[in-house]
């Protein structure tokens, strides 16, 4: 057997040397200190908040801010949704009734006036889809479309709408009064479909393409949180499993999966559901509990809960690779700290902090993945391409006969030239 040559002594050497993949890391960073711990939104590049009555924006990739209004305290700046590159909002004069309706297009600084309501609205209901937009108004859902205002429901006070989400051509909400439930509008007919006659908790119902998700709320006399499925299409609910425990925002859609939180015993677990096949799979394990799963793309968010037994609030914000299985814990605030409007949005997120000690601070942070090394240089974190690296550096020694620089080198140590 021939013994192996210089050069690929040091190639095996370099790649023995270190052998953990290479990945990706995550920086977050604060932004500023708003007024608000639910207004923070996160579309692609830009992250939304409000702050003394006014709404700016921040640029992810540049580090850039920009306050888009600058009106008197007089005036309540609200925002209802952030899509790429466009911010829809509200303009309420606080001495009056009066709602003025905002879109702001991001990439050239424009502020459009749309519409004034001198009426009932809910400040805080509304969606936007591919440049439509759903707000709440006189007790009914209204869209907006092409610049067009036409109402979609006619149930008035008879139903309480909350919680709307936009997905394509179908509007999914939550009734609280008459009969309360799971509602679908779907918008090209106006036809409104109760799909669920039951309670569903605040914030649980999710809908993307021609999926929903939601959660129902057991009895008074006890039982388990159950998670449903729902074809927007075909009208088809099916149950997908159960949770001995609600968490907040507990399902979420990234076609094909739909992600959702279990409580088994002592263990939390982060599940995936196949939305076609409906294969069912434990993704992640922990023994403090989690909520709040926000997905994009191999990436989930996700709150934990550090402090047990106590009455000290530590939530941390995580990130969980569905490939590789890595867990990272983004955040160390420790205690006397809370988490609110996490979202993540291809390699960026944005979320509020709020410390609920004195002075009771909100805290608007954003974060960003950093891609890995490429081959070629040096890194600290290790793995297999850093060894070729390193191989890669040593591999030039090879060349020189062995023999020849040994006598070189004692040379040298003894003072011969």
């Amino acid at each position: 057997m021939r013994p192996p040559s210089m050069c690929g002594s040091f190639l095996l050497l370099g790649a023995l040397i270190s052998h953990s993949p290479l990945q990706a890391a995550w920086e977050t960073r604060k932004v500023d200190t708003h007024t608000d711990n639910n207004s923070t939104r996160l579309a692609g590049d830009l992250a939304a908040y409000e702050k003394e009555g006014d709404i700016y924006l921040h640029r992810i990739s540049s580090g850039i801010g920009t306050r888009i209004t600058h009106d008197s305290y007089a005036t309540a700046d609200l925002t209802i949704d952030l899509e790429e590159e466009i911010l829809w909002y509200w303009s309420h004069d606080r001495h009056t009734s009066i709602y003025d309706l905002h879109r702001y297009l991001a990439g050239s600084g424009r502020d459009e006036w749309l519409y004034s309501f001198d009426a009932l609205i809910a400040e805080d209901q509304g969606t936007a889809d591919t440049g439509r937009l759903v707000i709440w108004k006189d007790h009914d859902w209204c869209l907006l479309e092409n610049n067009l205002l036409e109402r979609l429901t006619f149930s008035g006070e008879g139903l309480c709408k909350q919680q709307a989400s936009l997905a394509g051509d179908y509007l999914v909400w939550r009734a609280v009064a008459g009969t309360p439930g799971v509602y679908v509008t779907h918008l090209p007919t106006r036809e409104t479909t109760c799909v669920f006659e039951d309670d569903v908790p605040p914030s649980s119902l999710w809908a993307s393409g021609i999926h929903a998700a939601w959660v129902k709320a057991p009895n008074q006399t006890g039982g388990e949180y159950t998670v449903f499925q729902h074809k927007l299409d075909t009208g088809e609910t099916r149950t997908v499993g159960t949770s001995e425990q609600d968490a907040w925002w507990q399902v979420t859609i990234e076609y094909p999966y739909l992600l959702w939180i279990k409580k088994v015993g002592p263990s939390w677990l982060l599940m995936r559901t196949h939305l076609e096949d409906h294969t069912e799979e434990s993704l992640h394990a922990s023994e403090l509990p989690m909520h709040s799963p926000r997905v994009s793309g191999k990436d989930v968010l996700l709150v934990t809960e550090n402090c047990q037994g106590g009455t000290e609030s530590c939530w941390e914000l995580n990130v969980f690779n569905q490939e590789d299985g890595d867990f990272t814990q983004l955040t160390h605030f420790g205690t006397d700290n809370l988490i609110f409007s996490p979202r993540i949005d291809s390699g960026n997120i944005a979320f509020t902090r709020y410390a609920t000690a004195f002075p009771f601070v909100h805290e608007v942070f954003v974060g960003f993945k950093t891609p890995a090394p490429l081959c070629g240089t040096l890194s600290r974190r290790g793995g297999l391409e850093a060894g070729v690296n390193l191989a890669l550096v040593l591999a030039p020694l090879a060349i020189v006969p062995w023999p020849r620089l040994r006598r070189t080198l004692s040379r040298r140590s003894q003072g011969v030239s």
